[in-house]
């Protein structure tokens, strides 16, 4: 809805004001944030502070677009639950959350119908607030000629209320679950487990240590189960990351024959990883 103009904008004008500046205003919304960014040529940096400024600030939140959103939404809910990967998303972050907001990856139906214009109002009211938002610029631009934007148009932003932190205590159990798919060519593989988090003096070791075993092209479990293999075409591993948490994952569609000689294998390597020290080689082979 923040894209649907603001108080003195209607959403045609403020598509048409980014447009002109060679851009497009872009609105995403994470688990724990909401981004709103625009990249524009470096003359028009200080009208794009002030038109994302509106936006962020004065959103319209009309109740016409509403019904349209919900309908959208939910038509994309549908879709998602006929994709393998997003159903075994669904079903990982569910185990390991539970209730969570971390678990919730597909809201229902009962969800998405059930939300109110003045819920989306009240949302944005506890929501959005200079005290809690971040702006960075990066690139080329008149350093003056922004900061003096951005003092003008976010200057006299309300503070807003702190953020309510709700800490995740994700499972650690060791688990089987298995969704059945009758007569599906490929079984989708979710297999992980929570890891350190960003705030974590080994967070950064983690990431290194997930590109040699599974997150990049050259890893380990990439070369076992796809080059060596034939399991799968493009298996990945990855390091999830939200609020002072984040899982490590291993995903792969796999012929589904060999569902279980893959998870042996995936399992294989990080046992092998954890009994035996890469060497130099392989580890100058798979940071190239």
């Amino acid at each position: 809805l923040m894209k649907e103009g603001t108080k003195s904008m209607s959403s045609e004008q403020v598509a048409q004001a980014a447009a002109q500046m060679g851009s497009s205003l872009g609105i995403s919304v994470g688990v724990d944030e909401t981004s709103v960014a625009m990249d524009v040529l470096s003359e028009s940096g200080p009208a794009s502070v002030k038109l994302l400024a509106d936006v962020v600030e004065n959103p319209l939140l009309p109740e016409s677009e509403l019904a349209r959103i919900k309908t959208n939404m939910l038509r994309g809910i549908a879709v998602s639950k006929t994709q393998p990967a997003q159903i075994a998303l669904a079903r990982f972050r569910k185990l390991m959350y539970g209730d969570h907001p971390y678990g919730e990856v597909l809201p229902t139906e009962a969800t998405i119908n059930g939300i109110t214009i003045d819920d989306t109002r009240k949302f944005y009211a506890g929501n959005f607030g200079a005290a809690r938002s971040h702006l960075y610029v990066a690139g080329k631009f008149d350093t003056a000629a922004m900061k003096k934007a951005i003092a003008e148009s976010f200057g006299g932003w309300a503070k807003g209320t702190p953020p309510e932190n709700r800490p995740a205590s994700p499972k650690t159990q060791r688990l089987l679950d298995v969704t059945d798919r009758p007569g599906a060519p490929q079984s989708t593989i979710y297999a992980g487990l929570p890891v350190a988090g960003p705030t974590n003096p080994d967070y950064i070791t983690l990431g290194v240590t997930n590109t040699l075993l599974g997150g990049s092209f050259a890893s380990r479990i990439t070369t076992n189960i796809r080059e060596q293999k034939g399991y799968t075409y493009s298996p990945r591993s990855q390091v999830s990351s939200r609020y002072h948490d984040a899982y490590w994952a291993e995903v792969a569609d796999v012929t589904t024959k060999d569902t279980g000689a893959s998870l042996k294998e995936i399992f294989g390597e990080i046992t092998r990883l954890q009994q035996q020290a890469p060497d130099r080689k392989s580890t100058r082979l798979n940071s190239s």
